[in-house]
């Protein structure tokens, strides 16, 4: 059971017992390679420090929604890429961390695809062997198109965003069946598909005679 958890997270509640893994969400890219460091460095210590306590991995996830032009700038250019790649390495180990969670939204078909298979193999021959690199993809369709099968050799496993699929009804059964059938059509294996949903709802009206009728 993987959580992703924001800076706004309050470390003590924190259901330990329940997870496996922590994704703490976000630091940002910038264009030259360098990132921005989370706003309250003492959170990220803390909970790297409890999650070792409880056998849980605590991974830093990099990146996030509308930061697809500082991914391309850095994957795009050699020279700025082997920059960020040692970044993230530096910053995986002075927060101690077990792993590098990349959120690119998202690589383009044709444009940036070939780049993020760079990247991705990049940061994993720099990452010790005991760092997990792992993605964030979405759930099917054009957007997880750019994504290329080849990088899952390189990935300890893909976390699938399945949510925020519609305005109402979301994330439903059928969207998760379709997105599973999506990525293992793919060749994702099961082994390194992670099923991502979300613990929260979005508004909406739904007439009783539809849910009768449903």
């Amino acid at each position: 059971m993987l959580a992703y958890i924001t800076e706004d997270t309050i470390p003590e509640l924190i259901a330990y017992d329940k997870l496996t893994h922590i994704n703490y969400a976000f630091i940002l890219p910038r264009p030259d390679g360098s990132i921005r460091d989370v706003s309250n460095p003492w959170k990220l210590k803390k909970i790297v420090a409890t999650g070792r306590e409880h056998g849980v991995s605590v991974l830093i996830s990099v990146g996030g929604w509308g930061l697809e032009k500082e991914f391309e700038a850095i994957a795009a250019d050699p020279a700025i890429r082997a920059v960020f790649v040692q970044n993230l390495v530096d910053y995986a180990a002075k927060y101690e961390l077990d792993g590098v969670d990349i959120d690119w939204e998202y690589p383009v078909v044709g444009v940036s695809d070939g780049n993020y298979l760079a990247l991705m193999r990049e940061l994993r021959a720099a990452l010790p062997d005991h760092v997990l690199l792992t993605t964030a993809v979405p759930a099917y369709g054009r957007n997880a198109d750019g994504f290329p099968a080849e990088s899952f050799e390189v990935l300890d496993f893909v976390n699938l965003m399945v949510y925020d699929l519609s305005r109402e009804a979301h994330a439903t059964m059928e969207m998760a069946e379709q997105s599973l059938d999506y990525w293992q059509g793919r060749g994702l294996s099961v082994e390194k598909t992670v099923l991502g949903v979300p613990f929260y709802s979005r508004p909406g009206e739904v007439p009783y005679r539809r849910m009768v009728q449903s």
